[in-house]
């Protein structure tokens, strides 16, 4: 399990509890670009607004 911090252009989420699996895929659609909504947890982001993603064990 993961915390991470996700940085939007506007704003920024704290997530605590992300399983390795869904923060795997959620950083693959989210640096491939081909995904325009990123879905972690029971948030959905839009791939756009997300500046950076920020990984803490």
């Amino acid at each position: 399990m993961f915390e991470i911090v996700v940085k939007l252009k506007s704003d920024w989420i704290d997530l605590s509890g992300v399983p390795d699996v869904e923060l795997f895929k959620a950083l693959s659609e989210w640096s491939n670009g081909k995904e325009d909504v990123i879905k972690i947890k029971s948030f959905s982001f839009k791939s756009k607004d997300i500046m950076s993603i920020t990984i803490n064990r």
